[in-house]
This record gives structure tokens, sequence and C-alpha cells, in this order.
């Protein structure tokens, strides 16, 4: 698998049609990467992945989600990890509804007979404390060399 560079990579969006300033989506601590992959409908909530501040071959699939009223962005880890876990593994959101409750992605990591991907499914709740840390239900376990 090919990861990226941890310290090379930042997310950034354009808010408002503006191209004036720049929004650095910024990873889950020091020093980590982070890529944007998809902005929900609204322009409130932006999935991608993150890399671990702690193990750069680790990244989190992540979401962030604008604070109300202001051009900032407050990170939140989705919280997928390997059905086995591995030292190697990327996890990534792919896609995200209107207004950011449903979040979909995939990890991938390698294993001795081939590279392996799960799928999941993130569901908030709207206006909950709860969905910011709920856990995604593994849907599906698809099994391919990569």
């Amino acid at each position: 698998m090919n990861y990226p560079s941890t310290l090379e990579n930042r997310a950034i969006c354009w808010l408002d049609g503006e191209t004036k300033e720049v929004t650095i989506l910024e990873g889950l601590g020091i020093g980590s990467g982070s890529a944007a992959e998809k902005v929900s409908g609204d322009g409130n909530v932006i999935v991608g992945e993150s890399s671990d501040p702690d193990d750069p071959n680790i990244w989190h699939a992540v979401r962030w989600k604008r604070n109300t009223g202001t051009k900032t962005f407050n990170i939140t880890d989705i919280n997928f990890r390997p059905t086995i876990l591995k030292d190697t593994w990327i996890a990534s959101a792919h896609g995200v509804n209107y207004d950011g409750t449903v979040i979909v992605g995939a990890c991938f990591y390698e294993t001795q007979s081939g590279g392996q991907i799960e799928a999941f499914i993130w569901q908030g709740e709207c206006n909950t404390q709860s969905s910011e840390t709920r856990r995604p239900q593994r849907k599906v376990l698809i099994q391919r060399a990569l």
C-alpha cells in the first residue's frame, strides 16, 4: 500500500465560493496530515482522513464539522478500526449525505493473503451530542488483493 506523506498533506477548503481565504482542515494532532474527500450538500460537514499523530502508518476516517457562523471546523475521528488490528491501515470516509448525518467509507489493510477492505456506515443524529461519538456500523467485508 502507498501511504501519503504525513507532513506534506493538508486538507483545505474555500468557503462561500471565495478563493481569497483558504481554511486549513487540521489533522488529529501535531504533525498529522489530512485529506478531504467529500463535502455535505449543506457545506457544513467535510469528510476524509487524517494520519495518526503518533504513527504515520495509520490513517483515521474523520469528519470536520463547521462551527456555526464561523469559518472554522472541529475534527472528529469516526472511530472505525479494522476487525483484525494491524500495524498499518488506512480508514477513509468517502461519502456524506446532505446534512452530514450519514457517512460511508472503508478501511484498507494488508494480510498474508492480500489486501482487505472493510466498508462502514456512520449514522449520526441531528442536533445531538451522541452523534459525535457513535461507533460506525460494520456493514460489509470485502476480501480482495489490492
